[in-house]
This record gives C-alpha cells, structure tokens and sequence, in this order.
C-alpha cells in the first residue's frame, strides 16, 4: 500500500496504516521516513482476510498535528499470477583469431575521490512530547500476543489511538501533554 501524504507547512513526520477487520481497527504499520513514498507492505493472513478489509490512514505533521483519512472499503485479496515458461535460445560458440601484436599500458594518475556519508531521514521528536510504554502480561507474567492496545486521551469517549501488538510490548510515542488512559 502506498499513501500519497504532504504538508507544505511542516512536512509530513508519519503516516500510520490501520487495518479494520472482525469490528475492530488494527495499526499494522508506522512509515517514518518516506524515502521512497509512504509505504506499508502488510500480511494480511493475521486478519483472516475474506475480502471484507477495509484501511484508514493517519497522517501526522512535524509540528505534532494529525489528520485521517478517508475509509477505503474496496480491497480485496489480489491472487498471485503464475508465470508463464519461456524458452530462450541457446547460444553458439564462434572462435575469434588471437592477435599477433602486444600492446604496452602505459598508467595515467587518477584521482581519488573522498566518500561522502549519506543523509538519512530521522524522525524529528518534539522534546514537548510524551511517551507510554509498557508489556502487557497475563497474571503470570508471560507477555500476551497479538492484542489491540488502545489509547484514549482525556476521557474515554473516542480512541486516540489503536495499536496491534504481536509479542506484548507497546509504545505510543510523540504524544502531546494531556491525561492518557491505556486499554
């Protein structure tokens, strides 16, 4: 899945991709860097996929601002094509005369050339923003698996954030200063 997301005032920080499937949102993916385009590549066989997936994006700024986007209802699970055998001719072998002349190489100075490193794209963090953390364990204190973590901010009318979790650690990071409640 690739998101098309700019912002002309800040720039784009990341873009999160959430799954809905079996009544619930599923945040299956975090792109920070966008070097390539906001890309998120998702198996979707956690989620039983029956044609029925729908996805949500959220798109935050570096100024700290969030929008979504709209609901896409219309995926489907695209089957693999098979190949298709080709032949490909095999080559003949021709006899080309060796030369009778020798040559003398004569070194011509070169120069060198220093490497440069390569910029990366780090995400920048608001110093102002907030991180909750945590392992989710069962009363034995083994880590749960592949849970949804949701996170509501003030009160708990609606989620703020949802996140799939596959070995029972979560992190919800570059929050804004407010009263959190983790579900």
């Amino acid at each position: 899945v690739t998101a098309y997301a700019t912002d002309y005032q800040s720039g784009v920080k990341k873009v999160e991709f959430h799954f809905y499937h079996d009544g619930v949102w599923h945040m299956v993916y975090e792109d920070w860097s966008g070097s390539d385009g906001w890309k998120a590549s998702v198996d979707t066989t956690g989620f039983w996929a029956q044609n029925d997936m729908k996805l949500l994006l959220w798109i935050e700024d570096n100024a700290g601002n969030r929008v979504q986007s709209n609901v896409i209802s219309a995926l489907t699970n695209v089957p693999v094509a098979t190949p298709t055998e080709t032949s490909v001719s095999t080559p003949t072998r021709t006899s080309v005369p060796t030369p009778t002349s020798t040559r003398t190489v004569v070194p011509t100075p070169t120069s060198t050339k220093t490497p440069m490193p390569t910029p990366t794209n780090t995400p920048v963090t608001d110093p102002m923003s907030g991180v909750i953390s945590g392992t989710i364990v069962d009363e034995k204190g083994v880590p749960v698996s592949r849970v949804d973590v949701r996170l509501f901010r003030d009160t708990q009318e609606s989620v703020y954030w949802v996140k799939w979790v596959e070995d029972g650690t979560f992190v919800f990071d570059g929050l804004p200063y407010s009263t959190w409640i983790v579900q």
